[in-house]
């Protein structure tokens, strides 16, 4: 039985931040190899509750536990972003490329088309923080086309 749950529909229907919280901490206890319970924590801890630094903590304890993924990178990266902790973004930018180098050998080209568009849209948003507009257009038409 997966326990995957889909993190919009949790948010939306479990009317109190108690009762999310509890299932995705419990999802996690149940299957703590499986990046959904930490994705939904921390998404729950990011969106609800504004806390970046716990929701990146959060994540990263899922990177930890359940191996690296593009979401979890991705989340993180943005978490980072937002802060502006650039030098831990781009770290964490260097591990979503080594991660999307093998979707091609998979046969997951879809993922990597989407994380390379999510990639280029950080790497603009932090090119545009440190004053490099010229550099940062280039990331964002990548993350526009």
């Amino acid at each position: 039985m997966s326990c995957k749950l889909n993190r919009a529909f949790s948010i939306i229907c479990f009317n109190n931040d108690l009762s999310r919280f509890k299932l995705f901490k419990n999802l996690i206890k149940l299957e703590p190899t499986d990046e959904s319970g930490y994705l939904g924590l921390g998404d729950t801890e990011y969106l609800v509750r504004g806390n970046i630094d716990q929701a990146i903590s959060i994540w990263d304890q899922g990177r930890e536990e359940a191996g690296d993924s593009l979401p979890l990178l991705l989340r993180i990266a943005e978490g980072q972003t937002n802060l502006f902790k650039f030098d831990d973004v781009e770290k964490t930018l260097e591990a979503v490329d080594k991660y999307m180098s093998t979707l091609s050998a998979q046969g997951l080209e879809r993922n990597r088309n989407w994380a390379t568009a999510s990639a280029s849209l950080f790497r603009g948003k932090m090119l545009l923080a440190r004053n490099k507009p010229v550099e940062a257009i280039g990331e964002l038409k990548v993350a526009a086309d």
